[in-house]
């Protein structure tokens, strides 16, 4: 909390006063003893209050450090307008305004700068955020949080560059985000997480790049990622997570690069990826789990290299055919896939330096696709593939850091001993059992 220090003694009627340094407005003397002050050197606190605006404060137009307006710690929480700021002209550092359940609407409307990250954060009632209308530029992060009833962004609409990150998360009837329209570039992470009411994500139209993370998470009305069509490049991760009304990625098809992990996740619709059809680098792993009605790779044909993990898990696969341009991986892992019944697409795959699975697909007959493996610098798992009946796939293999081989109903034992027999196992770990056998 901040020390309100001696007090100001502003003159309402004169011409008004600086005061040094921070100031914590604690209740009505406190608010009383600013009114008439043109400028506070450092922050200004609200931390809790009895009354219902901040009337008299009309004369403020510049702090130099934070406004913080928290009802955190107010047993009363009777903050029903800031108008009282509605000359601020400049905040030297962040804005932040959470915790305030009776606040209707942000009254900063000549608000032009502020020094660091606005954050709106579980305010209630709050409605709209017009009175940022002025605001074009936010040198830190703007987090929009957990309003329950924010319903649309105006007052946003100037803003044209955000430096840090763009979080819009838990706003539960927030419709769209279309006054972003004009935001040309975020300078780290944008987060889109847990809006239940969320049909358009066009605000984000005119991006080219995500130089940090970009989340896309349990977006449940929202049925595409169009507005996404110009980003070519996410230099984090990119993280896609249970929009359960796309049955495409489209919206990804300038995508070429993805600098840290791609994961597409819960896809109760998703046939296909050919939104990926541009994408040829992922730095770190690339996820694709329980997009149950996924039957095609076919948006990954130009994909060469996966920095991480490949891990294919719980599709309606047949084949991963569209994956033969793929030269690198550091570990792959293949899980079940109760309708994959080849692995071809990586004849062009020599080695992992992490472990290969292949685990529970069910009708996956043989590992021919593995012909140009000849180490695994990991563990090699080979584990309840019901109808693999053979292993000449690893034929050229010849070593492996430790090794699984179990529960394979129709792969004769013996075939399993001819494979341990002739590869170099540098680990500890030997698990053979299971298997067949009778043959």
């Amino acid at each position: 909390d901040l020390d309100t220090g001696p007090a100001p003694s502003c003159d309402a009627g004169g011409t008004g006063t600086i005061v040094q340094g921070d100031y914590g407005i604690y209740d009505n003397n406190d608010l009383d003893e600013l009114a008439g002050c043109t400028e506070v050197t450092g922050s200004i606190s609200v931390p809790s209050l009895t009354t219902t605006n901040l009337d008299g404060l009309e004369t403020l137009t510049t702090i130099g450090g934070d406004l913080i307006l928290d009802g955190r710690s107010s047993n009363t929480n009777t903050l029903e307008n800031i108008d009282g700021l509605v000359n601020v002209t400049s905040v030297g550092g962040d804005v932040t305004i959470q915790n305030n359940d009776v606040l209707p609407e942000v009254g900063l409307a000549n608000l032009q700068s502020i020094g660091g990250s606005l954050t709106i954060y579980d305010n209630w009632d709050l409605v709209s955020v017009s009175g940022l209308s002025s605001l074009s530029h936010i040198p830190g992060d703007l987090t929009l949080e957990d309003n329950f009833s924010m319903v649309q962004l105006a007052g946003l609409n100037n803003v044209t560059q955000i430096d840090g990150s763009l979080t819009v998360k838990w706003n539960g009837k927030l419709l769209n985000i279309d006054e972003l329209s004009n935001l040309a570039s975020v300078g780290a992470n944008i987060t889109l997480d847990y809006n239940a009411s969320l049909t358009s994500i066009d605000g984000l139209a005119d991006l080219t790049t995500v130089p940090g993370n970009l989340t896309v998470n349990q977006l449940v009305a929202l049925d595409d990622l169009d507005a996404l069509s110009k980003i070519t490049s996410v230099g984090g991760d990119l993280y896609i997570y249970y929009n359960k009304l796309m049955d495409d990625i489209d919206g990804l098809a300038s995508l070429t690069s993805v600098g840290g992990s791609l994961t597409i996740e819960k896809y109760e619709l998703l046939t296909s990826l050919a939104g990926l059809s541009q994408l040829a680098t992922v730095g770190g792993d690339l996820t694709l789990r329980e997009n149950v009605a996924l039957v095609n790779l076919d948006g990954l044909t130009l994909l060469t290299s996966v920095g991480g993990d490949l891990v294919i898990n719980e599709t309606a696969l047949t084949n991963i055919d569209e994956l033969t341009n793929l030269g690198s991986v550091s570990g792959i892992m293949v899980k079940l896939n109760d309708e994959l019944g080849s692995l071809d697409g990586f004849t062009n795959l020599s080695s992992v330096a992490n472990d290969l699975i292949i685990y529970g697909n069910a009708t996956l007959p043989n590992l021919d696709g593995l012909i140009g493996f000849t180490e695994v610098g990991g563990e090699l798992e080979i584990h309840n593939n019901d109808l693999l009946a053979q292993l000449d796939g690893l034929q050229n293999l010849t070593m492996v850091e430790d090794i699984t081989v179990t529960y394979n109903d129709v792969l004769c034992q013996s075939l399993v001993d001819a494979l341990v027999a002739k590869l170099t196992i540098t680990g500890l770990h030997i698990y053979i059992y299971g298997n067949d056998d009778s043959c």
